[in-house]
Formats: C-alpha cells, sequence, structure tokens
C-alpha cells in the first residue's frame, strides 16, 4: 500500500468529511489499537515491577494499590 503523507491538519479535514457512521467505524479502530497498546504496556511493565520487587525483596502481593503507586513513582524518579 502507498503511503499518504499529510499534515495533522488535512488529516483532521479529511476526518470531517467522513459520515457519520464511517467516523464511528474509525473511533472504534482506534480504541482496540490504543487499547491493544495499553495490555501490551501493562504486560510489560507488569513485568519490570515484579522484577523489580523480586530485586528488592518486596512481596508485590502485600503492597496496597496506595503503596504500589509509591513505589511506582519512587523507581520513575531514580537515576
Amino acid at each position: 500500500m502507498a503511503e499518504l503523507k499529510l499534515s495533522d491538519k488535512q488529516l483532521f479535514n479529511l476526518v470531517k468529511q467522513l459520515s457519520p457512521e464511517k467516523k464511528g467505524e474509525l473511533v472504534d479502530y482506534l480504541v482496540l489499537e490504543v487499547d491493544e497498546r495499553f495490555r501490551r504496556l501493562c504486560k510489560t511493565g507488569g513485568g519490570k515491577f515484579l522484577r523489580i520487587c523480586k530485586d528488592r525483596n518486596i512481596d508485590p502481593s502485600a503492597l496496597s494499590e496506595e503503596m504500589k503507586l509509591k513505589l511506582i513513582d519512587e523507581i520513575l524518579h531514580e537515576k
């Protein structure tokens, strides 16, 4: 398939020309794409989180959601 290069403005103008039915199909497609990327990120990130917990001798099942978020925040801000 040939690649068509469009600016954001051109793309949005094309989307505005779609019928309501086609806009709905586009939204459904985009939601599925985002959902799939989110699932992959959760799977990858979850594995990394578990490895970090193991390295630090932390039982992740014993952590509350608040404690998990605090640990993730600490990990993200480490250098």
